[in-house]
């Protein structure tokens, strides 16, 4: 962006040359437009933590999962539409037992989701 041409930024639709203007006086000051070594190397240094911190919590999670694949509602909460393992995984430790609930409706309540059919009209 640093290097873009105000005319480049405002071939954009909806972008006002006030805006583009803004826009390339950020980009410039930024620090991805520095091109000392030092920055070169902190930026490098740190994206690659990010990244390597990225593929831990994806382990992690995955490890999660397989400790509650056996659990009971696990299955369950898969079967519905949006919930993946590692959602199904949070729902189901944010549950706790679900004995403990006496019915659907108290379960929907603690969880505060309550899915409703969206249709025209009135509701």
């Amino acid at each position: 962006m640093a290097e873009a041409q105000l005319e480049d930024i405002t071939d954009i639709p909806f972008v006002t040359e006030e805006r583009a203007e803004e826009v390339l006086s950020a980009a410039r000051k930024s620090v991805a437009s520095q091109e000392d070594e030092d920055t070169g190397f902190a930026l490098t240094y740190t994206a690659e933590k990010l990244l390597g911190l990225e593929e831990e919590i994806d382990d992690l999670k995955e490890q999660v999962g397989q400790m509650l694949e056996g659990e009971e509602g696990m299955g369950v909460l898969c079967t519905i539409p949006v919930i993946n393992r590692w959602s199904a995984a949070i729902l189901r430790s944010e549950i706790g037992p679900i004995d403990r609930f006496d019915s659907a409706k108290e379960l929907v309540a603690y969880v505060g989701s309550d899915p409703r059919r969206e249709e025209s009209g009135d509701k």
